[in-house]
């Protein structure tokens, strides 16, 4: 069973249980998943390998939300 580091807000428990099932379902090796509602963040969970050949432990990983476009 892959550990799953991070916390999610209360009312955000199905978002950690998809991240969990990607893992122990779906073969998932490694991932970062962050949400920022309101300006606060509401879901940070990371978990696995950063690479295939499962060498490098991944981590967090904080990124531009994809939902808006960049700005200036």
């Amino acid at each position: 069973m892959t550990e799953i580091h991070g916390e999610c807000a209360a009312g955000f428990e199905p978002v950690r249980a998809a991240f969990e099932e990607n893992f122990a379902e779906r073969g998932e090796i490694g991932a970062a998943f962050s949400v920022t509602r309101h300006g606060e963040t509401v879901v940070d969970l990371w978990a696995g390998w950063a690479d295939p050949d499962r060498t490098t432990r991944g981590g967090r990983t904080r990124s531009p939300t994809s939902g808006r476009p960049p700005r200036a």
